[in-house]
C-alpha cells in the first residue's frame, strides 16, 4: 500500500517546481505584514510553485498563445 501511494506521489509531482516571482505591490506588502501572515503567504507560494493542476493550466496557456502567434503570420 505504501508503495502505491509513494508512487502516486512521484507521478503527481512536477519535474522542475513553475517559476514564481513577488510582484512589486507584493513586495510592499510584505514588509509591512506580521511575520505570521508573511510566512503563511511564502508558503504559499511555494506550495503554489509545485501545483500540478497550475503547470497544467500555464502549459495549456502557453500553447493558445503560440497558436495565436502561429494564425497572425
Amino acid at each position: 500500500m505504501r508503495q502505491t501511494i509513494e508512487q502516486n506521489n512521484k507521478l503527481q509531482a512536477l519535474d522542475q517546481p513553475l517559476k514564481m516571482a513577488y510582484m512589486k505591490a507584493d513586495e510592499d506588502r510584505i514588509a509591512v505584514m506580521d511575520t505570521m501572515k508573511a510566512t503563511r503567504y511564502k508558503e504559499w507560494l511555494k506550495r503554489l510553485q509545485k501545483d500540478v493542476y497550475l503547470s497544467e493550466s500555464v502549459s495549456v496557456l502557453n500553447a493558445q498563445i503560440d497558436a495565436l502567434k502561429t494564425a497572425k503570420q
